[in-house]
């Protein structure tokens, strides 16, 4: 559908996108809400901050009053129309009397999921969906993925030489390869997190600095042996969740107060597929995997990850290191097929960005 004719329309889009961009409401989605009188002038604005708290479109609604009458509004994802904490956004609008809505995304939750839209054609309200439905897909990916799959989206996050040599993300290794511009845009990227995974043997390597700098987020620790330490557990902000194949032998106090046990048929490991359902249910839709090489290798084995970040340091390791994955393909013929979406220089490094493609 072609939406060449909405150029305010658009404008309101590109700013609903940008706004909604900077906050964190999961487990509940990005969306970001712009009211236009009949004239096209903006009269009310709205993002969503959280559970509980007023949706974008009534936000955005309530600051145009009774100037949204015969008005457009414009949102990043479908009006809901179920009632939750919050009465649904359909109504608000329907209520409103606003002429036109506007809509990038239909919600994919299965209490949307297209209901919102009939309803407000039901009510004589024309709707145009789809506008700019690329760049509100990217708002949100991990809320996309949660309501779809029924699990986080997972990102591959990991520092390698030029030479495909990883040093996953152990700090004290990777702060010595990438510079500081590469190292405050990895720090950024795990603020955006809902959770980071690593397994027990990054757990004593990673500085404080990494639970202080993500209040938001949730440490997690995959951890396949059957001692963990109090000690260990000292880098993070907050006690991690740790998931083991078997319950946990704990040394210098509870270290897995929060411990869960969820092993593979076979007990040897930990059901990665099981925690990730865990993970969705405590509503943590965003989950950045660390290291080492041995996680990462699993996740991608079960066909769990959904893309890769990689730092390329501008340093040469001459074979002394370890690849990305801990383990090999049968041929290269099999090796998996990804789609570089960015490739940037990052001071003297090099960041690539890449989606796993859907098979």
């Amino acid at each position: 559908m072609g939406h060449s004719g909405l150029p305010v329309e658009l404008v309101a889009m590109r700013s609903a996108i940008d706004a909604a961009s900077k906050c964190r409401p999961h487990p509940n989605p990005r969306v970001g809400a712009v009211v236009l009188d009949r004239s096209g002038a903006v009269i009310g604005r709205g993002v969503h901050q959280g559970p509980g708290s007023p949706h974008a479109e009534t936000i955005a609604l309530q600051q145009a009053g009774s100037r949204a009458e015969g008005g457009t509004v414009v949102v990043t994802l479908e009006p809901c129309s179920h009632h939750g904490r919050t009465p649904p956004c359909a109504d608000a609008v329907i209520e409103a009397k606003v002429h036109r809505v506007v809509a990038a995304l239909t919600d994919p939750d299965e209490r949307v999921a297209g209901s919102g839209f009939a309803r407000l054609r039901q009510a004589g309200v024309e709707v145009v969906s789809g506008v700019m439905e690329p760049e509100a897909a990217a708002l949100d990916p991990g809320y996309l993925i949660h309501r779809r799959l029924g699990r986080p989206r997972v990102v591959v996050v990991s520092v390698l030489t030029l030479d495909g040599q990883s040093a996953a993300l152990d700090d004290r290794v990777a702060s010595a390869l990438l510079g500081e511009a590469a190292i405050r845009e990895v720090n950024e990227y795990r603020t955006r997190a809902d959770a980071v995974v690593i397994g027990s043997g990054f757990v004593g390597s990673v500085p404080a600095k990494l639970g202080a700098e993500s209040e938001a987020s949730t440490r997690i620790v995959v951890i396949s042996g059957r001692r963990f330490s109090t000690v260990d557990t000292n880098a993070f902000g907050s006690p991690p969740i740790v998931f083991a194949p078997t319950a946990l032998d704990t040394q210098e106090g509870s270290a897995a107060a929060g411990e869960i046990v969820l092993p593979t048929p076979d007990g040897s490991k930990v059901d990665l597929e099981a925690a990730l359902r865990h993970l969705a249910r405590e509503g943590l839709l965003d989950v950045h995997v660390e290291g080492g090489q041995a996680l990462i290798s699993s996740f991608e084995q079960l066909g769990l990850v959904d893309e890769y970040r990689l730092y390329l340091a501008a340093h040469l390791a001459g074979g002394n290191g370890r690849a990305l994955f801990d383990g090999r393909m049968a041929t290269m013929a099999k090796a998996r097929p990804v789609e570089v979406t960015e490739v940037r220089q990052v001071g003297d490094d090099l960041a690539i960005h890449a989606r796993v493609r859907e098979s």
